[in-house]
């Protein structure tokens, strides 16, 4: 997707087809980056995007209280993005399992043991440190692909088989695990996850 190495001409975006959404080349789209964008007209079947190679057509609430769509750029990494955004909204899409990220506008650092983020967002760890992101309800033991799926309090990491909600704690204390060992978490000092 981000690589686009599709034929001239074409670019590699999720369409979909019959309630199952896969990576697929077709026709390139004329919207920019940042510009409005809609569902193209069907291509043997396929539902895609308006938008250029490398974007994306993504929702996005409006101070009223509505909805608009515009083209933001798939990514890997933030330094892919603009140096005002960062590689941090998660794509999330019916008939995949697969979760690609665009970029957006850059998310406030945060502590993690104040969870002090204006509703409704709370602090977790992230690969840049701790930042206010949407709060989720999972709880420990329970899977995950990102921290903010989790209850506030608790990071998603891999513990065991696959990826599960563990709760925060700080490397020597406090606070410290209830039950297992704090791990510091990469990225964010002084912030840790009670592992089994």
């Amino acid at each position: 997707m981000v690589k686009q190495d599709c034929a001239a001409g074409l670019r590699c975006t999720y369409a979909g087809a019959g309630g199952v959404t896969s990576r697929r080349c077709v026709a390139a789209g004329t919207a920019t980056e940042g510009a409005r964008c809609t569902l193209a007209p069907t291509d043997a079947g396929l539902a895609f995007d308006t938008c250029e190679a490398g974007l994306f057509c993504k929702d996005e609430r409006q101070d009223d209280g509505g909805t608009a769509f515009s083209c933001r750029r798939l990514c890997h990494t933030s330094t892919q993005c603009d140096a005002s955004e960062a590689c941090n909204t998660v794509l999330r899409l019916a008939g995949t399992p697969e979760l690609p990220l665009l970029c957006g506008e850059r998310s406030q650092p945060c502590d993690p043991f104040a969870q002090a983020c204006a509703a409704p967002l709370s602090c977790y760890p992230s690969s840049s440190g701790p930042v206010c992101a949407g709060s989720g309800t999972r709880g420990p033991g329970e899977s995950c692909d990102f921290s903010n799926q989790c209850a506030p309090g608790s990071a998603c990491v891999a513990a065991g088989v696959g990826l599960t909600c563990r709760p925060l704690c700080r490397p020597g204390g406090p606070p410290a695990c209830s039950s297992g060992t704090c791990r510091p978490l990469s990225g964010n000092a002084g912030v840790g996850a009670c592992l089994p």
